[in-house]
């Protein structure tokens, strides 16, 4: 792997492992340490999506695609659940479908999974920006202009459809915000656009400590010392201005950091390995990590101390993916749901067959 590179999937790692954190028991343990980091935390997903995007392919190539690695998985794994909660006979089937489709946090058993089906609808929206409406092509000020913009729109009107009544056509509707979190796609694209434009300066980026130092600075400054927070699937933006200048800060504070472990041979090979599943750790991390705290805290039966708990089954909801996605790529029927059809050799022997 080029060198150039690795520091990126190490902050990928970094990233998926921030998710599954902020989601463990460790936030109650740790509050004052993890909940600060939801400055940066889904930006971070964001802005690490957007370095590699490209707009070169057709539209229907682009869009089965994108389909295939984000929208699959989604509605494999959901749509799986479905079937043994209904053969269970627990919950409104039809309501969690209803859910499914509708695809954002508030609607969907599994609520990290919202971030694939919004992923899906950046793409799609950094597709148009870039292949129909020549973004590219405005002067690189006006291209940062319009991102401020659509920037401080996007925050100060975040919560506009989250958890509202609307009524229409004589119904009344309550909504959890637009499908596939919609209504905050003008926040999300963002930090996505601002990867891409950043790529040639992400991609050769050099370790600065004066740099990693002022920029940790500024970030503990604002996390530490204002009310500037970030939950994107909450549609929370408080204190907009603050909160963008904390989460670029927070951004480029991990890069640097990822430039420094990129010389730490057993972090990076691990970071790296996080970061090629962040697929199957963004699935799975929540539900594992849930069951794991659950089953040693009845075995521990307060003889242990509940922070380890938390740290053990956090560590665990990491770790259980990548067997996970080991199990996937080795087995042809499994990889039909979460890679590529054109890669799967059950499906090319199938076809052969019937020819």
């Amino acid at each position: 792997m080029n060198d150039r590179v690795e520091h990126i999937d190490i902050a990928k790692g970094i990233s998926i492992t921030l998710v599954a954190l902020f989601h463990s028991e460790m936030t109650v343990f740790l509050p004052g340490v993890i909940e600060p980091m939801s400055l940066f935390r889904m930006p971070l997903f964001f802005f690490l999506s957007g370095v590699f995007f490209t707009c070169l392919s057709r539209p229907s190539v682009f869009l089965w695609k994108k389909s295939e690695a984000l929208l699959k998985p989604y509605f494999s794994v959901l749509l799986l659940l479905l079937a043994y909660t209904w053969l269970k006979d627990v919950g409104d089937p039809a309501g969690k479908l209803v859910g499914i489709l509708y695809g954002n946090g508030d609607t969907i058993q599994w609520e990290p999974m919202w971030f694939l089906t919004h992923l899906f609808l950046v793409y799609c929206f950094a597709y148009l920006m870039f292949h129909y409406a020549y973004f590219n092509r405005l002067p690189l000020s006006a291209q940062w202009l319009c991102l401020i913009l659509l920037l401080l729109v996007g925050a100060y009107n975040i919560d506009t459809f989250w958890q509202v009544d609307i009524s229409l056509l004589k119904h009344s509707y309550f909504l959890p915000g637009l499908p596939f979190s919609m209504d905050i796609v003008l926040v999300t694209s963002v930090f996505f656009v601002a990867g891409k434009l950043l790529r040639t300066h992400v991609v050769n980026l050099r370790f600065r400590r004066s740099l990693l130092g002022l920029s940790l600075l500024v970030f503990l400054v604002i996390a530490l010392w204002s009310d500037a927070h970030i939950d994107l699937n909450r549609r929370v933006f408080v204190s907009p201005l603050l909160s963008i200048v904390g989460a670029f800060c927070g951004i480029y504070f991990i890069l640097q950091i990822s430039m420094l472990i990129a010389g730490l041979k057993r972090m990076q090979s691990v970071l790296v390995m996080f970061g090629k599943s962040s697929l199957y750790i963004l699935i799975f991390h929540n539900y594992i990590g849930d069951r794991t705290y659950s089953l040693l805290e009845r075995l521990a039966a307060e003889r242990v101390d509940g922070m380890w708990l938390a740290f053990t089954a956090f560590l665990i909801s990491v770790l259980a993916p990548l067997s996970i996605k080991w199990i996937v790529e080795r087995n042809d029927l499994l990889s039909l749901f979460f890679l590529p059809f054109k890669s799967n050799k059950l499906l090319q022997r199938t076809l052969y067959m019937r020819r």
